[in-house]
């Protein structure tokens, strides 16, 4: 209908507020239509409440089951939230997160497109683990040494295994603009807080830094009863003595 173009134009054109009059006039008509309700998430999400737009996503979902439109969009949403969850639950350095990119229903004629194939999916997969190592002439490295010791540290994590989880780092270990001691009060509450914890990690990239330095990047899944999240992770390890030690860490 030329409304519902009216309110997808209000929408590209980033006038927000006039968006969200435009799609909540056309609810208060249809007020089961799943593009309407779509949309209107989006504008939600776009203006920074997710609450809503989960809640409507979820009314796309009871009202039509083939938008796929609404599946991806309330499952990028979850995934934002649960990386915020990740990195407050982990006291991580501060970091913007990336924004939402939800999608529009433009014609609520047109059918909507099936999620990404396992072939797709392992592509874009692809993307985001490839640029891991920035430097394409730095040597990348694959030590046993350094894979088993970023292993017992997810292991320990996992077994919730205090002593063990604090000597995977350096004694003074401290995160970028707080104190060691605070970080490791904090990081007991953390690891000792869930019922249950299973940590793991997935396609180790190693790259030399210094002497008797490495930098590590890999994809760590972490999933306990409170929380589910995957995430990009990088390690900085110094080898001391015989073990290697974390001196950073950080999700990017």
């Amino acid at each position: 209908t030329p409304e519902f173009r009216q309110a997808v134009a209000a929408y590209t054109e980033n006038r927000l507020e006039e968006a969200q009059t435009a799609f909540e006039q056309l609810a208060r008509h249809f007020p089961d239509h799943p593009a309407v309700l779509n949309n209107l998430a989006v504008v939600a999400a776009k203006r920074g409440d997710t609450e809503a737009a989960v809640q409507l996503l979820k009314r796309v979902m009871a009202s039509d089951e083939t938008i796929h439109a609404g599946y991806r969009n309330l499952s990028a949403i979850y995934a934002h939230l649960a990386s915020l969850s990740y990195r407050e639950a982990l006291s991580l350095e501060p970091a913007d997160p990336e924004p939402l990119q939800l999608q529009l229903i433009e014609d609520p004629q047109q059918p909507q497109p099936e999620p990404a194939s396992a072939a797709l999916a392992a592509s874009q997969a692809k993307e985001i683990n490839d640029p891991l190592v920035r430097d394409p002439k730095s040597p990348v490295l694959s030590d046993r040494d350094v894979a088993a010791a970023v292993q017992r540290w997810a292991q320990a994590w996992s077994d919730q295994d205090l002593a063990a989880y604090f000597a995977s780092y350096v004694a003074d270990y401290r995160p970028p603009g707080g104190s060691h001691r605070d970080w490791k009060k904090q990081r007991t509450r953390r690891v000792t807080a869930p019922r249950r914890i299973e940590v793991k990690v997935f396609d180790l990239r190693m790259q030399t830094q210094e002497k008797n330095e490495i930098q590590v990047t890999f994809r760590q899944n972490y999933r306990s009863n409170l929380l589910s999240s995957s995430v990009i992770k990088r390690l900085r390890m110094r080898k001391i003595g015989d073990e290697w030690k974390i001196t950073l860490e950080r999700v990017l």
